[in-house]
């Protein structure tokens, strides 16, 4: 399969390419051998990369600090300040407390603490939050489609609205919506956008840019009532298929 990606989508070399690639139906069906085929491509250079909340020093940004805390005010999230220890005491390597209970590792031996790198460990936090402030704004904010644990830089033409606010909370909302949902064609350079240079120079310190080569795979195939679905990544630049997951479903006798 990595060879025929390699000889079809990874022949794609700009923005507008992706563009018809993402918008393009792969659907197949033949009725004699009931076989049906389809594959469905997403962009992952779209979400925010959370490693950068903290240096190898253990530093905290400033800058996505205030990003992430503008997502969980926007949410009307009872308790920012108690969340976001939640995910500094996830990713530092000490043990030491910020906020009572935020440490989740003294409470579970097997969470693992020293880096915050998986969407389980993301939701394990999630979770604990919601029961521990009895406060189910905390799932109002698409996490995962706003938040990734891979350095793979955003792709402003198809930024979640939420995240663009969220980095650029002094943007109006109108703003967001020409640049996201309205956006009338592909946005070939930041500086062909009408906002204020110091929120370009912002939107460029989170690696903002106009072609995301990061793809998200989801394939669905069945013969005979049988069927299998796999999802896995593509990186366009590095011609490379990972993170692979396969399931199968026998067809019910």
């Amino acid at each position: 399969m990595e060879l025929i990606f390699e000889d079809t989508v990874g022949k794609i070399s700009n923005a507008d390419e992706l563009n018809v690639l993402l918008n393009m139906p792969f659907d197949f069906y033949d009725k004699a051998t009931d076989i049906k085929f389809s594959v469905e491509f997403k962009n992952h250079s779209s979400k925010l990369n959370l490693e950068g909340l903290v240096d190898e020093n253990e530093t905290i940004s400033e800058i996505y600090y205030d990003t992430i805390n503008n997502l969980l005010v926007g949410a009307n999230v009872f308790d920012s300040r108690f969340f976001m220890s939640l995910l500094l005491d996830t990713m530092d390597s000490d043990l030491e407390e910020r906020l009572y209970s935020s440490e989740l590792h003294l409470k579970d031996p097997y969470f693992r603490n020293g880096t915050l790198d998986s969407q389980e460990q993301l939701k394990y936090i999630l979770d604990f939050y919601a029961k521990e402030r009895e406060d189910a704004n905390i799932y109002k904010i698409p996490w995962f489609d706003i938040i990734s644990f891979e350095d793979r830089g955003v792709d402003i033409n198809y930024i979640n609205p939420r995240l663009l606010g969220a980095i650029l909370p002094d943007m109006a909302a109108y703003q967001i919506d020409e640049i996201t949902a309205q956006k009338e064609e592909l946005i070939t350079s930041l500086d062909e956008l009408d906002i204020y240079d110091e929120q370009k120079e912002r939107l460029k310190f989170f690696d903002v840019g106009v072609y995301g080569t990061v793809l998200g795979c989801s394939v669905d195939f069945s013969m005979h009532g049988d069927s299998m679905h796999a999802n896995f990544i593509y990186d366009i630049k590095e011609k490379k298929i990972r993170d692979v997951r396969v399931r199968f479903y026998k067809k019910e006798s």
